[in-house]
């Protein structure tokens, strides 16, 4: 039971994350979005190191949320100047991408589960989130727009 409310923590939010993306402009649902992402994983970082469920559960739901933002402004910003009949190839680079890059740490992460604890496993992780912040606060721009105009939200 606890198994599938972990899962359905992170998983089911993400469907809110989008329409919430949708009062920004993508490079803004992108940027707060990651940085709410980081956010909840420090959330999940320290809970893990406390043993305590309920506020992992609700870090969890937070990262969801917030990776449904991320998501829904990246697919904006991708598809903004995609004609109709590009759309599918895109959606397919899309998912494509998004599972290669979760197969290769989840990866990694089961080979260090022999030498390395939980909370070790998750602080790499965290450790990825704050480089994937890092650069989506950098690199994020809003289609059809000059390169300069980054503080667009």
């Amino acid at each position: 039971m606890i198994s599938a409310a972990v899962f359905s923590s992170l998983m089911a939010p993400s469907a809110i994350g989008g329409p919430l993306a949708g009062r920004l402009t993508p490079a803004g649902a992108q940027r707060a979005g990651m940085v709410a992402f980081t956010m909840a994983i420090v959330g999940v970082l320290l809970s893990l190191r406390a043993a305590a469920v309920v506020p992992f559960l609700a870090a969890s739901a937070l990262a969801g949320g917030a990776q449904g933002a991320t998501l829904t402004g990246s697919i904006r910003a991708l598809l903004a100047e995609a004609k109709p009949g590009e759309r599918a190839g895109a959606f397919a680079v899309i998912f494509a991408t998004s599972y290669s890059g979760a197969a290769i740490p989840s990866f990694l992460a089961g080979q260090f589960s022999c030498v390395a604890s939980l909370l070790e496993i998750a602080g790499g992780y965290g450790v990825l989130a704050v480089l994937a912040t890092i650069v989506t606060l950098i690199a994020a721009r809003n289609p059809g727009r000059a390169e300069d105009e980054r503080g667009d939200t």
